[in-house]
């Protein structure tokens, strides 16, 4: 970029501080005369920073302070007398004007001295090309980065290498929409997503090897079974048994390593608050961003797409960033965010529906319909509506009823029960910071988990560890009697 203000004018292109010095003059400048910068600023153009002088007169002052004809020149003024000898001024011209030994000008003719001074000024930009930080090394101009198009995995509703986010209902069947698009990849077949594709045909897709961590339900009990009934490939989907799953996070290095050896076409964690690392909130936006930190950069490294399962608030409301339960950072760090609830979308006739809310880089796909038959996932249709419309289809019957306003213990208890499910020895760590990232308060947890372990519906215990001891808790239709301390 030009040191000078440039400026245009009837598509003719001129130096402002030139423009502004032939005002003052009332003429043209003329051909041996230049504009000097009084203050050094050459972004400066006031008039009273610029005095008309001959290039000669410049020159001068420009050297002046030199300590005689001898001394020692600046790079800049190397490059100045390379200027003048290719403009085929004489050696003994260039020394004259410029009050240095003729014999110097020859030698810079010749190569003989200062020939480590490049002809080009060096860039203002440093050089981190040799650093040690691959951050630094990694630093470049937009013009430098070669543009990409988008890859998806499921055209338009999942992008490849970034995160996706499923929320739902408790029991609305987000786990079986993940299982039956696991197990369509897993095979190459058409998914129920693609029925609602922008695209004028169906993907021609290959067996795609998938992952998924649940630590709500268990593969051996129930999720191999369903897997199997929608015909998966089950040697290619991979996961971690729900008793073994409660130490894998997002920042545990062995996801890493999990992800970089595979390198898995998807990757499915429900829900998502249960592999938040320990002491990391949901209601924190920070620690939300610090969280899943790792899965961006896993993304975009191996090309996963992650989808992460999120359960919904009780609220009532229109806006579907307002029901996602957690934190604000989750819906702002995905891509794309499908949500999946129950409607009334024709009289007295009840759907499921899939909707496309958030769509990052393309336009949010049109709502899917589907039922769930024999614990299967059917397409039964399309929506043109979505869900801010759709949260308020409910039977008129349901509308209007007046349920019992309900405590903030009993809310709480609700949420327990269904957070903890199926799952065994949940550790209370985690199923406190769940239920706080749902926004009820440690008071409210207090008195729900006593409340449903005095009603026979939770169990909790502690077991001794090495660091000390470790509380646990479970549904009491999970278990076989706590370990005895």
């Amino acid at each position: 970029m030009s040191e000078y203000k440039v400026k245009m004018e009837c598509g003719e292109i001129y130096m402002e501080h030139r423009r502004i010095a032939e005002e003052m003059l009332g003429r043209p400048l003329a051909e041996n005369e230049v504009v000097h910068h009084i203050n050094g600023n050459k972004r400066d153009n006031r008039p009273e920073n610029l005095q008309v002088m001959t290039v000669a007169e410049h020159n001068r002052l420009h050297f002046a302070g030199k300590p005689g004809a001898n001394a020692r020149l600046g790079d800049d003024d190397v490059r100045l007398i390379r200027s003048y000898l290719a403009q085929g001024r004489t050696c003994k011209e260039i020394a004259e004007e410029l009050n240095v030994h003729p014999s110097t000008i020859s030698c810079i003719k010749n190569g003989k001295a200062y020939a480590y001074v490049p002809d080009d000024p060096p860039s203002d930009e440093p050089d981190y090309s040799a650093s040690s930080s691959h951050l630094l090394r990694n630093l470049k101009s937009v013009e430098a980065l070669e543009e990409r198009s988008v890859e998806w995995l499921i055209p338009h509703w999942i992008p490849r290498g970034a995160i996706t986010l499923l929320a739902g209902d408790g029991g609305v069947g987000k786990t079986s929409l993940w299982c039956s698009l696991l197990s369509a990849l897993s095979c190459g077949d058409i998914t129920i997503l693609d029925k609602v594709s922008s695209l004028n045909s169906y993907p021609d897709r290959l067996p795609q090897l998938c992952m998924y961590f649940s630590a709500e339900d268990s593969t051996s009990r129930r999720l191999k079974g369903q897997l199997q009934k929608y015909g998966a490939n089950t040697k290619i989907i991979k996961t971690i048994e729900l008793d073994e799953v409660s130490g894998l996070n997002f920042a545990s290095p062995e996801l890493r390593k999990i992800i970089s050896d595979f390198r898995p076409a998807v990757c499915v964690f429900d829900p998502v608050q249960a592999f938040y690392p320990l002491g990391k909130s949901m209601s924190s936006r920070q620690n939300s961003r610090e969280a899943l930190n790792n899965l961006i950069s896993l993304g975009a490294e191996f090309g996963t797409a992650f989808i992460l399962v999120c359960h919904t608030n009780k609220k009532k409301t229109e806006n579907w960033r307002e029901k996602i339960s957690g934190s604000a950072d989750l819906p702002d760090i995905a891509r794309s965010v499908i949500f999946t609830d129950v409607s009334e979308i024709a009289s007295n006739h009840r759907f499921r529906y899939i909707s496309n809310e958030k769509n990052s880089y393309h336009e949010p796909q049109g709502t899917i319909l589907y039922t769930i038959e024999d614990g299967l996932v059917q397409f039964a249709g399309y929506s043109g509506r979505r869900f801010a419309q759709l949260s308020n289809d409910l039977p008129f019957e349901e509308k209007t009823a007046k349920s019992p306003k309900k405590s903030k213990t009993d809310l709480c208890a609700e949420a327990i029960l269904e957070f903890l499910g199926e799952r065994e020895r949940v550790p209370m760590k985690e199923l406190d910071t769940a239920m706080e990232s749902e926004g009820h308060s440690s008071r409210s947890r207090t008195a729900a988990k006593q409340e449903l372990e005095e009603q026979g519906k939770i169990r909790r215990w502690s077991e001794r560890t090495s660091t000390g001891s470790t509380w646990f808790a479970e549904g009491v239709s999970t278990i076989s009697p706590p370990p005895s301390p």
